[in-house]
């Protein structure tokens, strides 16, 4: 059985933490997560040069991958269902006031004080 203490911490952070993660990944992409070339572009012969010319990566790298590795994450930060994500993120697991209230509920809050009396030296 999973450790409910844990489990909530476990919540809380990434909860907490999810839309930092998105914000990160639509700053290093940019606007290329909702202004990429599509797959049929992609396919057109008179495009494919300029593709691969303009969407290659440095080092080893292709422009495919990188079109691929973009429509991934467009899909899942820059679309509908990244949108979901981001509300289920905050409210699926509970609000944060819920998920805290939880960690107060099951934290050994007396252990936790007789620790930090016991690393600062204050002796009972």
């Amino acid at each position: 059985m999973a450790n409910r203490l844990t489990s909530n911490m476990a919540k809380l952070y990434f909860a907490y933490n999810f839309h930092e993660f998105i914000r990160n990944i639509q700053d290093i992409c940019g606007g290329i997560l909702v202004t990429q070339p599509t797959c049929q572009d992609w396919q057109r012969d008179e495009l494919r040069p300029c593709l691969e010319m303009y969407m290659g990566g440095a080092g080893d790298y292709h422009a495919e991958e990188r079109l691929r590795l973009m429509s991934m994450l467009h899909h899942t930060v820059a679309s509908d269902f990244g949108g979901w994500h981001e509300v289920c993120t905050v409210h699926a697991e509970g609000s944060f006031a819920a998920q805290k209230m939880m960690l107060a509920i099951e934290a050994p809050t007396e252990v936790y004080k007789k620790r930090a009396r016991e690393v600062v030296g204050i002796v009972e």
